[in-house]
């Protein structure tokens, strides 16, 4: 399953995840 973002966005994605987490 691709997911259809670039490099970019997805890293983005995952460092909002990370500062939500982030408490």
């Amino acid at each position: 399953m691709k997911v259809p973002w670039s490099r970019a966005q997805f890293g983005q994605h995952v460092l909002a995840n990370l500062q939500s987490h982030d408490t």
